[in-house]
């Protein structure tokens, strides 16, 4: 009996779950509206009803929730980038769509800034910056002690 699912030669464990379809889905995924416009209806002062329309941020979409539909997991699908040159370009680009979401929507101010900066330092490349300048001299190695620790001698002090 020949088995159902066959390896690369010189293959050995589960075979993977990736598809080749994957490349266009997780684009697509990231690729939705960032925002929304909502239809609210307040009560004015007098007590009449008037519908208002507010712009609201869709959802942050998650590299996560993309995985777990798929049956796998991000750990997973980090391995697909690294083996499949296809998959790495198209998971780069959903992580960038994502970045550009979160922070276009904080620019727009729909995402309050301090959780907005939580969100890009943890889940994209930004982090913060600061730039140092130096003007003077800078002394490496020689000087005294050439840089080692002294070794105290006599063995441990002792307490009085």
């Amino acid at each position: 009996m020949e088995p159902t699912t066959k390896h690369a030669p010189g293959t050995f464990g589960r075979p993977t779950k990736y598809k080749p379809e994957y490349c266009q889905e997780i684009v697509d995924y990231f690729s939705g509206p960032l925002t929304e416009l909502i239809t609210k209806a307040v009560i004015t002062k007098d007590g009449k009803v008037k519908e208002i329309q507010e712009l609201k941020a869709t959802p942050v979409k998650w590299l996560e929730d993309f995985a777990w539909d798929r049956g796998t997991s991000t750990k997973i699908m980090e391995e697909w980038a690294q083996r499949y040159p296809d998959f790495r370009a198209a998971y780069a680009r959903a992580k960038d769509l994502q970045k550009r979401h979160l922070a276009q929507c904080t620019i727009d101010r729909l995402y309050e800034p301090m959780f907005a900066k939580f969100l890009a330092q943890n889940i994209t490349d930004m982090r913060d910056r600061a730039e140092l300048e130096h003007s003077g001299i800078i002394i490496m190695g020689g000087g005294m002690g050439h840089g080692r620790p002294k070794k105290e001698r006599g063995g441990p002090k002792r307490q009085p």
